[in-house]
């Protein structure tokens, strides 16, 4: 008997000790009080959502308490079918706030960042204050790339991404900002079944560029809800022939 309880003990420690890996459908918790190294539950949460994204896997939630946080996110999993959705959202009744006024855009980047990945949900994030006014650098709130299905962008607030490069060097040829872009940029696999929904995009300068824009090769999509509005250029695009996908056969107008 006394061994038996051993081994249930065992079981128990590493069932209990399994945190992030290996489980599916969990919920993860990230606060301004907490710690990279805790196990991420809602008493003894992690301290960064990036953190939270190199963790956790298909099936999972990330629920970020109220509070500014100074991080760019790349979501760097996918969630699948059968699993389910990897999902980021602020804490029911809080907002969560990825803020990058002490950040520099490197390249294209945004502050949240979606590159070939699948069954990603994003949800009620404040992500603001993301600037420059160098000519080659492209600053965005949210950036979906490459290839991938079932991204979801809901009841997000996307504001002061601002490119205030004065001038262009031809026209149409001057500098770029944006608050969502999808990009579907592989020539074989779209981006498919995307919802961008609910969101309030604003106070934007995008330069030659829009606030919400699907281009390239993207299929099956839902641009549904969303408020547009106190920006210096171009509202919602859905754009091709662009040369955004290396194949011109499916560089075309984003399809419904």
């Amino acid at each position: 008997m006394r061994f038996l309880s051993f081994v249930f003990f065992l079981v128990s420690v590493s069932l209990s000790g399994a945190g992030a890996f290996g489980q599916s459908n969990s919920s993860f918790y990230v606060s301004k009080t907490g710690d990279d190294s805790n196990p991420g539950t809602q008493t003894a949460p992690w301290r960064t959502i990036q953190h939270a994204a190199d963790t956790v896997r298909a099936g999972s939630t990330v629920n970020v308490r109220g509070g500014i946080y100074a991080e760019r996110l790349t979501i760097k999993a996918s969630g699948n079918a059968t699993d389910g959705f990897i999902t980021f959202r602020s804490y029911p009744g809080e907002t969560a706030v990825l803020d990058a006024e002490h950040l520099v855009p490197d390249g294209r980047s945004g502050i949240l960042t979606i590159h070939n990945q699948s069954y990603v949900r994003i949800e009620g994030f404040e992500i603001r204050n993301y600037r420059t006014a160098e000519r080659r650098l492209t600053p965005l709130g949210i950036s979906v790339m490459g290839a991938g299905s079932h991204i979801e962008l809901l009841k997000n607030n996307v504001h002061h991404i601002e490119q205030t490069f004065n001038g262009r060097d031809a026209p149409g040829h001057g500098a770029n900002g944006f608050g969502i872009a999808v990009y579907g940029t592989d020539a074989r696999t779209p981006i498919s079944e995307l919802v961008i929904d609910g969101n309030e995009v604003h106070h934007l300068k995008t330069g030659s560029s829009e606030s919400l824009v699907v281009n390239g090769n993207v299929t099956n999509f839902r641009i549904t809800h969303n408020v547009v509005h106190d920006n210096n250029n171009i509202g919602i695009d859905v754009i091709g022939f662009e040369r955004t996908a290396p194949d011109p056969a499916v560089d075309r107008r984003a399809t419904e």
